[in-house]
């Protein structure tokens, strides 16, 4: 996957983990969670995300349009990405079954292994708080943009095939007042650290409040900005929308009608 393609993965990863906060422990953490957004757990059946992105790569800039579908267990996110000075605009899918999961492009579809699917990890569920139950481990508190918040760790975690990677974060920032996170850290390559800072906090799902903007920062410099445009629930998504083999079929013979796609990424 090339730098663009990474950094598009991260901060479509980081857009989803959208609220959190309170407590000493992870135990009463989550369960402050579970007691503010769990209703809304309960009335959302399926839901779909739209978002923009702009990467920063040198002195390129390349925009994205990005849409992020749940059926839970099913995830899908369609991305399409244009190519500034290249032209024309390279289009993705990555889909989760339910069983395994898929990246579907013009050249095809192709199962994504254990370790690149950890990227995605966060991402195939809209209820990111059942990670922070499992991995995450309260270490301190800080002052983040004047708001007070936990600070919670996530170990490093052994992928199946015997390579390490953390499955998205490694740090998050979550206000105690909001219950809403702030910031987060994620490892990124050759032990580079990503930072990601959120902004322009509102409701989404009714009173359920989410950042809207989320801005990456690699070695201090600006990489990503995404914008959520919408988010709506309980549109009866269908199932088939979910399979990677129609997916495929929707992309076959298309290669023509884009230009300056890039073999192999995102």
């Amino acid at each position: 996957m090339n730098r663009i393609g990474k950094a598009l993965t991260l901060v479509l990863a980081a857009c989803l983990l959208a609220a959190a906060a309170s407590a000493d422990d992870i135990g009463t953490v989550v369960a402050k969670l579970q007691a503010k957004y769990g209703k809304f757990e309960k009335m959302v059946k399926d839901l779909t995300m739209a978002m923009d992105v702009t990467v920063q790569d040198g002195k390129n800039t390349m925009t994205s349009e990005n849409v992020m579908y749940y059926k839970e267990p099913k995830f899908r996110m369609d991305s399409k990405m244009n190519l500034g000075a290249q032209g024309g605009a390279m289009t993705s899918s990555v889909i989760f079954d339910g069983s395994d999961m898929w990246m579907v492009s013009m050249m095809g579809a192709q199962k994504i292994g254990d370790k690149d699917q950890m990227k995605y990890g966060k991402d195939k569920s809209w209820r990111w708080w059942s990670y922070l139950t499992e991995n995450g481990t309260v270490t301190g508190s800080e002052t983040v943009a004047g708001h007070d918040c936990w600070v919670i760790e996530f170990p490093e975690t052994e992928a199946k095939d015997g390579d390490k990677a953390r499955p998205g974060f490694s740090k998050l920032w979550l206000a105690k007042d909001l219950l809403v996170q702030l910031k987060a850290e994620v490892p990124y390559e050759k032990k580079k650290k990503a930072v990601i800072v959120y902004s322009d906090i509102r409701p989404a799902i009714g009173k359920m409040e989410m950042p809207h903007k989320t801005e990456t920062f690699v070695d201090g410099k600006l990489a990503t900005t995404a914008i959520i445009k919408s988010v709506e629930y309980n549109k009866n998504l269908p199932d088939d929308l979910f399979s990677a083999a129609k997916a495929k079929s929707e992309n076959k013979g298309m290669g023509g009608m884009l230009k300056g796609m890039v073999p192999g990424g995102q």
